[in-house]
């Protein structure tokens, strides 16, 4: 028996294990500070994803224990032509702008053959693809397109850009127009590859707690989203598209179904968003106008134009215009809320609820303070300390695989916005301090725990060591040094935007 699916599936499996053996050890932890903050004892419930329990092939423990048989009898499903994905089971995934994403998940043993036929077929097509198709891509990254319009619009003080985003596009594309693309001999694609990523996508779903192993309804529009075949698919769909705008005098960049394209030829660039609509018909999906703010003309501050401008376009997370690289605003407000959750819930919620504990702002340092520096600097730095980032930024630069949020943001160079949310998080944590205070007072508790008492500026002061407040601007800078010297894709997070 071979070995490559026992190993995928075993890895699969075990990938699965470790996310939730890290969610029990965080609400493991949790629930001691929360303890701790209040003096009142909390019950911990370790729970597992409902699907679960709809069939043993979902859960990864079961499928750990009994990887021999079940690999051996996928290769033999595949080996006789006779495999097909079991349903999968399908939930609500909340978006950033507050609408649902249905996501469906596969069987562990099932998830492990989507990523092998993904890995094959980027493999062998990835040349196939266009250059300005970002998304799902080893040789290509996020960062890549943002440098694509950033060196673009350089030295542009004017350019027309038209920005378009498709309506559920995965949920949408036409599997005629899938099966056409899928027999396009510009593409490596083997029969077999070609069957069992059909099967992908028109396996049937479910929801929790009404799962059946019966393939039925089959899917019979769109394309599942939470598996890897389907990567590959979102890119294949749109390959027309990019093929065609490559033939007109336009640039683009395109992830997924976001997409932006720019000239400083206006008529150009009419006929590139006609292309766009004939195209989107052909997949199937609609052009997303509420998403979509059309043609624009992107220019400098302060300068008069003629039809509707922008300062600077957003794509993905980031916000880029012909003189910065900056955080997208719905990123950074999503960045500000994780954050300001940190800070209430270790300052202020326990207070709040007239739970005090007087040792704790009683002691050398508020430890609740202390902890929130480090849930913060985690969130931020990843596992980076002040002091390493400290010699990062004089010394030589290492390269590693940079973790945490700004790990997403190695190209970020807008000053300007880094100072402001320094400025913010400085401003947000020292009048919870005081608020804080406040709430220990009203009980007869008196802070000397530091810093309370201190001025804001001490809260960045070399005085306070590493129970400094955090700073973007600063890791910022350490990730823009690495990417100068490694490159963006080898030193930072390289898929979607993180918050």
């Amino acid at each position: 028996m071979s070995n490559l699916f026992l190993k995928a599936i075993q890895k699969e499996a075990q990938k699965l294990i470790a996310r939730h053996q890290r969610y029990a050890l965080y609400l493991h932890e949790e629930t001691q500070r929360r303890q701790d903050r209040s003096g009142v004892p909390w019950t911990k419930t370790v729970q597992t994803p409902a699907y679960w329990s709809d069939d043993d092939g979902f859960n990864p423990y079961h499928v750990r224990k009994h990887a021999e048989s079940i690999s051996y009898a996928v290769e033999k499903a595949i080996r006789t032509r006779q495999y097909h994905p079991r349903p999968a089971v399908s939930y609500a995934f909340p978006k950033g702008d507050g609408t649902l994403r249905d996501v469906s998940v596969f069987q562990v043993a099932d998830q492990a053959v989507a990523g092998i036929l993904f890995r094959r077929l980027l493999k062998k097509n990835r040349s196939r693809f266009s250059s300005k198709s970002f998304a799902y891509r080893t040789d290509l990254s996020v960062h890549d397109a943002v440098i694509h319009l950033a060196s673009s619009f350089a030295g542009h003080p004017r350019i027309f850009i038209a920005e378009y985003d498709f309506r559920k596009y995965f949920e949408s594309i036409s599997h005629e127009h899938l099966e056409r693309t899928l027999c396009d001999k510009r593409f490596y694609i083997t029969d077999e590859e070609r069957r069992i990523i059909r099967a992908f996508y028109t396996c049937s779903t479910h929801q929790t707690g009404q799962y059946s192993n019966q393939h039925e309804p089959p899917r019979t529009r769109g394309i599942p989203q939470g598996v890897s075949t389907s990567l590959f698919l979102a890119n294949l769909a749109a390959h027309p598209l990019d093929r065609r705008l490559e033939n007109l005098r336009v640039d683009f960049a395109r992830y997924a179904d976001d997409t932006i394209v720019w000239s400083d030829d206006y008529a150009e660039l009419c006929r590139a968003v006609i292309v766009l609509t004939e195209a989107a018909q052909e997949m199937g999906v609609e052009v997303n106008m509420k998403k979509s703010p059309g043609i624009r003309l992107l220019t400098n501050e302060g300068a008069a134009t003629e039809l509707n401008s922008a300062r600077y376009v957003e794509f993905i997370g980031y916000r880029v215009n012909a003189q910065t690289i900056g955080i997208r605003k719905s990123s950074a407000t999503r960045i500000k809320d994780h954050i300001s959750k940190l800070i209430y819930t270790n300052l202020l919620e326990q207070p709040h609820k007239n739970q005090f504990v007087p040792a704790r702002v009683t002691a050398t340092i508020d430890l609740d303070y202390k902890t929130t520096i480090a849930q913060i600097q985690r969130y931020m730095y990843g596992d980076l300390t002040e002091e390493m980032l400290a010699k990062n930024l004089t010394g030589d630069i290492p390269k590693l695989r940079y973790k945490g949020l700004m790990s997403f943001y190695p190209i970020v160079n807008d000053e300007t916005q880094l100072i402001h949310l320094d400025g913010w998080l400085l401003r947000t944590i020292h009048t919870s301090l005081r608020a804080r205070a406040a709430l220990f007072q009203s009980a007869g508790i008196l802070p000397t725990a530091l810093p309370h008492g201190q001025p804001k500026q001490f809260l960045i002061s070399p005085a306070i060591g590493s129970l400094r407040v955090p700073s973007f601007r600063k890791i910022a800078h350490v990730l823009r040094r690495a990417a100068e010297v490694h490159g963006p894709n080898a030193v930072g997070h390289t898929g979607g935007p993180t918050s």
